[in-house]
């Protein structure tokens, strides 16, 4: 072989050779750039749906809350002064508006289970299907006054109950928030 010829090869087995090691190092880089990128915008869409369970958790619990608060202002009133027929009018009224604005609540609530379970955090979701056992157990007395009045031992017992819940709900959901930031 001529030196010319091995020249030629020399050079072209070095520009191969680069080119190469420049493809494969372009191919590596993308693709973990990619899975990088893929991995993110995963974990923003997670976020954003934990933070519209959280919400929409957070009017569910205010909604009981204020659904509780009512029945302990009624059940003190009861204690303290003799109704009359209007005070019970008014008593039910009172009722019933909590409880349309408790049914819209409640609505949002079926979507934060659902967005909860969707990103695979059932155990978190478990804590408002519990919760939602204390609502179904404070409206028992929608007919406020008819046949049943809450006790004062009935809404200590619940506030015992199912304000830990709450809390559960919100530790367990701050977890799976943190891990994806």
């Amino acid at each position: 072989m001529s030196p010319e010829w091995i020249g030629v090869v020399d050079t072209a087995v070095k520009i191969g050779l680069g080119a190469l090691i420049s493809g494969f190092s372009t191919y590596f880089v993308t693709r973990t750039s990619n899975t990088h990128d893929t991995k993110s915008q995963s974990n923003t869409i997670k976020r954003e749906l934990i933070l519209e369970a959280s919400k929409n958790a957070d009017e569910y619990f205010d909604y009981t809350y204020k659904y509780f608060s009512t029945l302990d202002g009624i059940r003190q009133s009861f204690e303290e002064f003799e109704f009359t027929e209007k005070d019970w009018k008014q008593a039910k009224e009172n009722i019933q508006d909590v409880e349309l604005s408790l049914d819209v609540a409640r609505k949002n609530i079926y979507s934060a289970v659902s967005k909860l379970e969707l990103l695979g955090l059932a155990n978190v979701a478990a804590y408002l299907s519990s919760y939602r056992h204390g609502e179904e157990e404070l409206r028992q007395f929608h007919n406020i006054g008819e046949e049943i009045n809450p006790s004062n031992e009935f809404l200590s017992s619940w506030a015992e109950k199912y304000v830990p819940i709450k809390k559960q709900f919100r530790d367990s959901l701050s977890k799976a928030f943190l891990s994806l930031v």
